[in-house]
């Protein structure tokens, strides 16, 4: 099992992909520039970039996802991303 991201990388995640889709119009972003972009963001914060060989085949510890992520579990994703950069709880309670 690998380590947690720490704070300050997901902060510069974070950055990164803010920046991306404030400067690249709609029409033109794609993951793999949006990759790019966090990855040029990790490299000039002094992050290094490269595979790790303990990785499970999910980075997050599971099997790779087998069909498209949805757009409900895609805002999931990101509130749980939002949370650990401001150190807030998602979770809600549910009746």
């Amino acid at each position: 099992m690998t380590a947690p991201i720490p704070a300050a990388a997901l902060r510069v995640i974070a950055a990164a992909a803010d920046d991306y889709r404030v400067v690249t119009p709609r029409d033109e972003r794609h993951p793999a520039g949006l990759a790019q972009t966090v990855a040029t963001y990790m490299l000039s914060s002094g992050y290094e970039v490269r595979p790790a060989e303990d990785l499970p085949s999910g980075a997050w510890g599971g099997p790779l996802p087998a069909a498209p992520v949805t757009e409900a579990e895609a805002a999931r994703h990101r509130a749980d991303l939002l949370a650990a950069l401001t150190n807030t709880d998602t979770t809600t309670e549910e009746n």
